[in-house]
């Protein structure tokens, strides 16, 4: 075959191999594109999940924190008595068995109060001590 015949052969052909490496260089990169969206997709979900499960872990945190103040404020509650049967069941029951003052110190409690309201010595001013009932008239009126 002569350079004659060689140039001709690959001025026909040579555009057809052009053509193919093109096509494959296409494809190629379709492939590469298809790779990189399934990509983006598992990390978009990745992100989702990640978000999913703190968002999780802090709806646990509130209910827990929401139980604990829930607990808290029903110990804070006071008690009130409404029957009999009430005031047994509670007086069975460890708190209920604590022990109150005895009667010699409240005793000792009033005879304080009375001794403190006898002495009290009346305030500087124009009227004088105040009375030590509020239903009483006030004193120089």
């Amino acid at each position: 075959m002569s350079w004659a015949a060689a140039w001709s052969f690959a001025t026909r052909i040579g555009p057809w191999i052009i053509i193919a490496g093109l096509a494959a260089a296409l494809l190629l990169t379709r492939a590469k594109l298809t790779e990189v969206r399934l990509e983006a997709k598992v990390e978009a979900a990745d992100a989702k999940l990640g978000a999913a499960q703190s968002a999780l872990a802090n709806e646990r945190r509130t209910g827990a924190a929401i139980a604990t103040y829930a607990e808290r404020t029903a110990a804070l509650q006071p008690l009130i008595v409404r029957s009999t049967d009430t005031v047994t069941r509670y007086a069975e029951t460890p708190a209920g068995r604590a022990p109150c003052a005895a009667p010699d110190r409240v005793l000792g409690i009033d005879q304080l109060d009375a001794a403190l309201w006898s002495t009290a010595s009346p305030a500087s001013g124009r009227g004088g001590a105040l009375p030590a009932h509020a239903s009483a008239a006030p004193g120089g009126r």
